[in-house]
């Protein structure tokens, strides 16, 4: 087994009060798949005390974190050295079969108690009707001591009034809750590049694609040497936008979609019967645009 001396080190404290289940025994149980017993590894602190450890790198949408199960075997472990300073989440496994386990559950109250962190789990593989440690027990001392009871093997007859189906329980919950912690040296993940459609694409360059088309033509007078085509910025900059909505040549849908915020700028601009006439041409030139037929707007443009 490698020694390890990480300067950031991110640990979930991993206990048993069971003489049946050992901590690594319960690391196996949470990561059944991925667990090999060659990555173990010693983590060394300050003052020489050494706990043997296993790595896992946590990552999901938003973060990646490379975080450290810490096997505590016993009280005197974790009394010899603070090591609630250096752990970030706390997973206590209890056998609901045997009276003496709720009872070292109990002896371990200093280290819980010096253990601020925001994941406290206390998990057992069931609790049946039958169980020497009765749930109303369990969830007695998870309430006095902040931690949330996770069982491992539950099944539809197991479930209580207080399980909600749409919530998640089992080896699910610890990595849903190891997944919500704020990891002090976690690794954000960059933000998802905005990437638009070729469609939409295209619809964006549209006018540059225009543009593109018509650089090459002669133009006289007023050109814009750079693109050949004529440069109407104070034009464009000096004229109303429905000035365009008056004449015998009627625009076109995209020429009105690009001229549709100036033209609500100038309805700001109007009161009474000319933000109406204005309302109508508006109207009457988008109606055009789309096609729409003649007949359902007479009297409208005679106004």
């Amino acid at each position: 087994m490698a020694e390890n001396n990480v300067i950031d080190f991110q640990g979930v404290a991993v206990v048993s009060c069971s003489v049946k289940t050992s901590s690594e025994e319960l690391i196996r149980k949470i990561i059944p798949d991925k667990f090999d017993a060659n990555r173990i590894y010693s983590q060394s602190f300050e003052d020489g005390q050494s706990f043997q450890c296993y790595p896992w790198h946590l990552t999901n949408k938003y973060f990646e974190a490379d975080i450290s199960f810490v096997m505590i075997q016993s009280q005197n472990d974790s009394l010899a050295y603070d090591l609630s300073s250096k752990i970030d989440a706390l997973i206590i496994y209890l056998d609901t079969d045997d009276r003496n386990s709720l009872d070292n559950l109990n002896q371990w109250k200093p280290f819980i108690d010096r253990s601020a962190t925001e994941v406290s789990l206390l998990v057992v593989d069931s609790v049946r009707d039958d169980s020497v440690i009765s749930r109303h027990s369990l969830l007695k001392w998870c309430i006095d001591h902040e931690f949330e009871l996770i069982e491992l093997d539950i099944d539809d007859s197991q479930k209580s009034d207080e399980y909600n189906d749409d919530e998640s329980n089992g080896i699910e919950r610890i990595f849903e809750a190891l997944n919500a912690n704020k990891w002090p040296t976690m690794q954000l993940k960059d933000a998802p590049v905005y990437r638009p459609s070729e469609n939409f694409l295209h619809l964006l360059h549209k006018n540059d694609e225009e543009a593109s088309r018509l650089s090459g033509a002669n133009n006289e007078g007023g050109d814009d040497t750079s693109t050949g085509i004529p440069d109407q910025s104070h034009q464009e900059r000096d004229t109303p936008p429905t000035s365009n909505l008056d004449g015998d040549k009627e625009p076109d849908f995209e020429f009105l979609f690009k001229k549709f915020q100036d033209m609500k700028t100038e309805a700001d601009q109007l009161t009474g019967d000319e933000r109406k006439s204005h309302a109508e041409k508006v109207t009457i030139a988008f109606w055009k645009a789309l096609g729409g037929d003649q007949s359902e707007i007479e009297g409208l443009d005679d106004s």
